[in-house]
């Protein structure tokens, strides 16, 4: 028998003796063979907690919900199903009465899980669940559904609570329509722990999901996590492609003008070249570089804060705080929020120049109804545009210009607006000084917006996992039999020094290795480009840049020898004040920075 440890053999020797704490016992752990110091404060005892009272009140809620949960005797709680709850729940997403988890090997743990997938966004309606949807309309559906066909999910955990029971995180959302190639799910999963030892990235696990997942949906790999792990929080930089057709540009496969086709853009740009309606494009896209105000590239409401300084609770349904959204649902070509009324209509308007009516306006005042805040900042690291390609093995396909933009995180509709302004920006249906003025606080511009058919996921980054920490194997006195602790020390000290034997192989981060790489590239090459190929050629293509023309910006507003109107011209004003107050401001503060610095020395 293993030696005991003094504090062990102390504990084991000892009589009953009284708890240093009325309240508090020792608890033994069969699982991990430890004990905890954990309370037997009664449920009925007052439990003091620092949530917030409308959490409280959630949790309260869950509660008397498994308060009222009964399990037929021989039978346990995971293999009883628990119906969606609702009046907006589909009928098809109700469980079937006979309906049962298939059988898996005694070695599947629950455990946290980070799954690395991709798909083809044609046909759904976004990658969220939604309830009030037909089953099988978002991936998050189809996913789940092959999860517990292949035995990853709990009878009692399918299709209850919107995915929360099994702690379910997306590193990114996308819009109807929107692919991706790197989204990452983070959920708590029945999984066989012992792959891990050989497989790090989970390969084997991915491949009994991706049995049950139709062709258009893949799982890549399955990696383990830290319990603390969030996709949506780790994740720190998102990359996107948009396959935008050269088409809309007036270009050919070869960047040149297409004699072919009628010019897309305004009049005085017709005898513009094809490599300045490029440089133009790139130049465009550059304006959007660093960190900005992007309120007039989403919907501003949804990341509005509250006048009074506190929080809103009503929010846009689908927005997310820092986290790639793109909502269902198509959205005017020239969006506005409602504050954007016509001047003088309603209650008098905050001063401003420019035209409300027309979507460019600056605030001279603060606007309460319209409010910009911190989450509408954002970072763009990179924004560039390949030149004019057509899709492999695909010659006889329209050409097309990949924008790919890397971000830390981007909001509802922000990367649309963004490639949809500076395209037309390059044809001359948006003024391209106007773009830097749109990014600041003051400007209120109604931008148009691109089709969402060609945008996709490409990659995505996450920190680090959190360090991990020496699994303890002694402390203070425990209670128990002598031999068997030893034998249970023994036996951690053994097996599991530390976390890393507890779940072997885990990676330092979320780094896809050369396999999971070959296998994306494959799945791209073979499913998703294809795919994409023919939206390319769709014919909302024609209809986007024909909407360009008739941007409210342009209609009737045009009447000055420099191809601006009046409010344009009175924003670029505006803008130019503003630019100017605020260099006068940093100089102000460098001079006091350097005469307190003087002082000091």
């Amino acid at each position: 028998m293993a030696s005991l440890p003094q504090w062990a053999a102390h504990q084991a020797a000892a009589s009953h003796r009284a708890p240093r704490h009325p309240r508090r016992a020792w608890r033994w752990n069969e699982r991990t063979a430890a004990a905890s110091w954990s309370s037997t404060r009664s449920r009925s005892s007052p439990v003091r907690t620092s949530a917030k009272p409308e959490r409280n009140d959630a949790r309260r809620d869950r509660r008397a919900e498994s308060a009222d949960w009964t399990v037929p005797d021989g039978v346990s709680h995971g293999d009883v199903a628990r119906q969606p709850a609702g009046d907006h729940v589909h009928p098809s997403h109700l469980i079937p009465p006979n309906l049962r988890r298939p059988d898996v090997p005694e070695t599947y743990k629950k455990k946290p899980v980070a799954l690395l997938m991709g798909y083809v966004g044609a046909g759904y309606s976004g990658n969220t669940t939604n309830a009030s949807l037909p089953r099988g309309s978002t991936v998050d559906d189809v996913l789940e559904d092959a999860l517990f066909d292949a035995g990853c999910i709990l009878l009692s955990n399918y299709r209850s609570r919107s995915l929360s029971r099994l702690k379910w995180s997306r590193s990114s959302r996308t819009d109807k329509g929107v692919s991706s190639l790197a989204t990452v799910v983070s959920a708590r999963l029945e999984v066989d722990v012992g792959v891990w030892e050989n497989d790090p990235e989970g390969t084997r696990i991915a491949a009994d999901i991706n049995r049950h997942l139709p062709n258009h949906v893949r799982v890549f790999g399955a990696y383990s996590t830290p319990k603390s792990f969030q996709a949506r929080r780790a994740c720190v930089r998102r990359t996107y492609d948009y396959l935008l057709p050269a088409t809309c540009l007036g270009l050919n496969v070869n960047g040149e003008r297409d004699a072919a086709l009628a010019w897309p853009g305004a009049p005085e740009l017709a005898d513009a070249t094809g490599e300045e309606v490029m440089a133009r494009f790139r130049r465009a896209l550059r304006m959007f570089e660093g960190s900005h105000y992007f309120h007039n590239y989403t919907r501003r409401s949804a990341y509005a804060p509250a006048p009074d300084g506190g929080r809103r609770r009503a929010r846009a349904r689908g927005a997310g705080d820092d986290e790639d959204d793109e909502t269902e649902g198509s959205e005017p070509m020239d969006e506005a929020e409602d504050g954007e009324a016509e001047d003088g209509a309603g209650d008098s308007p905050p001063e401003h120049v420019g035209c409300r009516r027309r979507g460019c306006y600056w605030l001279k005042a603060r606007d309460d109804a319209d409010l910009v805040g911190v989450k509408h900042a954002r970072k763009v690291n990179s924004f560039i545009a390949a030149d004019p390609a057509v899709a492999a093995g695909h010659k006889d396909a329209p050409p097309f210009v990949r924008v790919t933009v890397n971000g830390d995180s981007f909001m509802l509709y922000q990367i649309r607006k963004m490639i949809a302004t500076a395209v037309a920006a390059a044809i001359g249906h948006f003024p391209l000084e106007l773009i830097p003025a749109s990014l600041t606080r003051p400007a209120r511009i109604a931008t148009p917006i691109a089709p969402a058919s060609t945008l996709y996921l490409v990659d995505a980054e996450f920190m680090s996992f959190r360090p991990r920490k020496e699994a303890k194997v002694s402390g203070p006195e425990m209670p128990g039999d002598a031999e068997n602790i030893a034998e249970n020390i023994a036996k951690r000290r053994q097996t599991s020094p530390n976390e890393q034997c507890v779940v072997p192989n885990r990676l330092d981060a979320l780094v896809p290795g050369a396999e999971v790489r070959a296998s994306i590239a494959e799945f791209q090459r073979f499913v998703l480009d294809p795919a994409l190929a023919p939206a390319v050629a769709d014919a909302e293509w024609g209809v986007f840049v024909g909407n360009l023309r008739k941007l409210r910006i342009n209609v009737d507003d045009f009447d000055g020898d420099d191809g601006k109107g009046d409010a344009v011209r009175e924003c670029l004003a505006a803008h130019a004040e503003y630019v100017a107050m605020r260099e006068e401001r940093r100089a102000e503060r460098e001079e006091r920075e350097r005469d307190a610095a003087g002082a000091l020395a």
